[in-house]
């Protein structure tokens, strides 16, 4: 996959180095993203889609992840689109 994100960066030609982080279950998600994006100036961050009755809960977790830490971009995760551009 990180083949696949450095292509994407060529092919818009911008300047990003990219970091893909694979879940470590010693910590929290939240606990991660703080530490790993603290000195970042934007940070992608790949969802799931909630299921109908999260919708609330997710909401709130998706505030409080991004508050007080560096620009988020929130994207859903790959699915049938993985790797096309989509617009």
């Amino acid at each position: 996959m990180n083949e696949s994100i450095q292509t994407l960066i060529t092919d818009l030609r911008i300047e990003a180095e990219p970091d893909l982080i694979i879940d470590d279950e010693s910590m929290e998600f939240s606990e991660i993203l703080k530490r790993e994006s603290v000195n970042t100036d934007v940070t992608f961050v790949g969802l799931k889609s909630p299921e109908e009755d999260e919708i609330k809960d997710y909401a709130e977790n998706l505030f409080d992840l991004a508050t007080g830490n560096s620009s988020f971009i929130f994207v859903r995760n790959a699915s049938q689109y993985r790797g096309k551009l989509i617009s």
